[in-house]
Parts: C-alpha cells; sequence; structure tokens
C-alpha cells in the first residue's frame, strides 16, 4: 500500500518541477507540498502501519523521526513548516496578500529538492 503513496509523490516531484518550468508559481508550491506529504505518508505507512491525518509536514516528520533515525537540521525544518503554509495558500487566490512569484516558487522548488533527498532514501530501508 505504500508504494501507491510514493508513486503519487514521485509524480508530484515531476508535477512540481514542470509547473515551475511553465512559470504557474502557485501550482509549484501546491505540487511541491503534495509531493512531501505523500512521501511521508507512504513512509508513514510502511513504518507506522498508519498514515497521520495531517497536511502539517513537521507533525508528520515528527511522528517518522524515530522510525527513519533522521534528524534533519534547521533549514529542513524550515522547509517543512514553508511548503506546509502552501497546502492552503497556493490553492486559493483570496488566502494570501501577494500573488505567488518566482521567489515563492524557486524557494518551494528547493525546499522540495532538499526534503526529498533526505526521505526518499528511506523507502528503500
Amino acid at each position: 500500500m505504500h508504494t501507491r503513496w510514493i508513486k503519487r509523490a514521485e509524480r508530484y516531484y515531476e508535477l512540481a518541477h514542470r509547473m515551475f518550468e511553465l512559470r504557474y508559481y502557485p501550482e509549484a508550491c501546491f505540487y511541491a507540498q503534495q509531493c512531501i506529504e505523500f512521501l511521508l505518508k507512504g513512509l508513514s505507512i510502511k513504518y507506522v502501519g498508519a498514515r497521520p491525518y495531517t497536511h502539517d509536514l513537521l507533525v508528520m516528520y515528527s511522528g517518522l523521526r524515530e522510525y527513519l533515525g533522521v534528524d534533519v537540521d534547521e533549514g529542513k525544518l524550515y522547509c517543512l513548516k514553508y511548503l506546509t503554509e502552501h497546502y492552503i495558500g497556493s490553492r486559493y487566490p483570496d488566502a494570501r496578500i501577494s500573488e505567488y512569484d518566482l521567489d515563492d516558487a524557486r524557494r518551494c522548488i528547493e525546499c522540495l529538492e532538499g526534503l526529498w533527498n533526505v526521505f526518499k532514501s528511506k523507502e528503500s530501508l
């Protein structure tokens, strides 16, 4: 069952990058957030036996930390919080004061890359 979540995370990884290339900045952030959410939920199913019912990436990581044996640095903790904000902000045009721009999307993609590199390797443990 966890492999279905991982495969969807892989698809969202590609979509986040594609949306960035197309300059669809809110969508790039949305798929970046969804990618890490699905990856962490897949890992939760694999290691804990259930997925958490939350969209908060920091909460998901906290529940998995001991199983994965990964202590992420401050930058990755920031990224978990930063991407969580985009679960809502990227989907609703009036959820943010300002429009998404290149800097927002670039930060989302950078966070995606850093977190992906840490957590994706834990799938094969």
